[in-house]
C-alpha cells in the first residue's frame, strides 16, 4: 500500500492518516524531511522505545513513505530517507506550524515537569532528613 496525497486518508484502514496520528508516525516524516537519518537517530530524536520506533518505521515503509538506503561506513548501515512522504507533507503544510508550536508547548511542559519532580524529591529528601 502507498500513500500518494492527503486524500487517500482513512483513519478506518491502515493508511496515512492511521499512521501520521500515532506516536512519532507525523514527526518522523518531518524530522526525515530535514535530512537522513539512522535508527538509532530516529529514536533518540523523537524520543520513542526501541520497539515504537521500528514499528513506526516499518509502518512507513509499507505505506512508501520512507525507504532505507544502505551505505558502508565501518560495516553497513541503514539511513531512511523521505520518498511519498514528501507528497503527504505537502499535503499537510497548513497545520505543520500549529502542530510544531504544540510540540515544542508539550516539551516545555515535560520539563517543566521533570523540574517540578526534581524540586519534589529534593523537598522530601530534606523534610525527612529533619524528622528523624
Amino acid at each position: 500500500m502507498e500513500c500518494k496525497g492527503i486524500e487517500v486518508f482513512n483513519a478506518e484502514t491502515n493508511t496515512c492518516e492511521s499512521f501520521l496520528i500515532k506516536k512519532g508516525g507525523f514527526d518522523l516524516l518531518l524530522k526525515l524531511g530535514d535530512k537522513p537519518m539512522r535508527f538509532g537517530e530516529i529514536q533518540t530524536t523523537l524520543n520513542l522505545s526501541p520497539t515504537t520506533a521500528l514499528e513506526r518505521i516499518r509502518e512507513a515503509l509499507k505505506l512508501g513513505l520512507i525507504k532505507g538506503e544502505v551505505f558502508a561506513e565501518n560495516g553497513t548501515k541503514i539511513k531512511y530517507v523521505l520518498t511519498g512522504g514528501r507528497e503527504v507533507l505537502e499535503g499537510t503544510k497548513p497545520i505543520q506550524e500549529n502542530y510544531l508550536k504544540w510540540r515544542e508547548e508539550i516539551v516545555q511542559l515535560e520539563r517543566q515537569k521533570l523540574r517540578k519532580e526534581k524540586e519534589l524529591e529534593t523537598f522530601l529528601f530534606f523534610a525527612l532528613s529533619r524528622a528523624k
